[in-house]
């Protein structure tokens, strides 16, 4: 499984995950960083909730039909663009669909 299918960053200091296929260090670490994680539910997880396109920082796109977290990360003041992604379902999700974005001014990791 991929990483982006149960821990993905939306904006900085901000996340999704699916806290179950994390371990306590990973978790620890992130926190240690400032990192706020949204846990994402797991009947939400299953419908690939965590696979999200950052295409700027706090504005992702994420697959239709996972309420919970798209309103949670609404309150954290994202814009969430939510896709019918029904017939790729199986296969992942909008960050599965999309290669590499490489954006100006984005802080490395080391920065963060």
């Amino acid at each position: 499984m991929h990483l982006d299918m149960y821990f993905t960053t939306v904006d900085v200091g901000l996340a999704v995950a699916f806290a179950p296929f994390l371990n306590y260090h990973t978790i620890a670490y992130l926190r240690e960083k400032k990192n706020k994680l949204i846990e994402v539910p797991p009947e939400e997880a299953r419908k690939h909730a965590c696979n999200i396109l950052a295409i700027e920082p706090g504005k992702v796109v994420m697959v239709a039909d996972c309420p919970k977290t798209a309103n949670t990360l609404r309150k954290e003041g994202v814009d969430v663009i939510e896709v019918d992604m029904s017939a790729f379902l199986g296969k992942g999700g909008p960050h599965c669909a999309v290669g590499p974005l490489i954006r100006d001014n984005c802080p490395s990791i080391q920065e963060l």
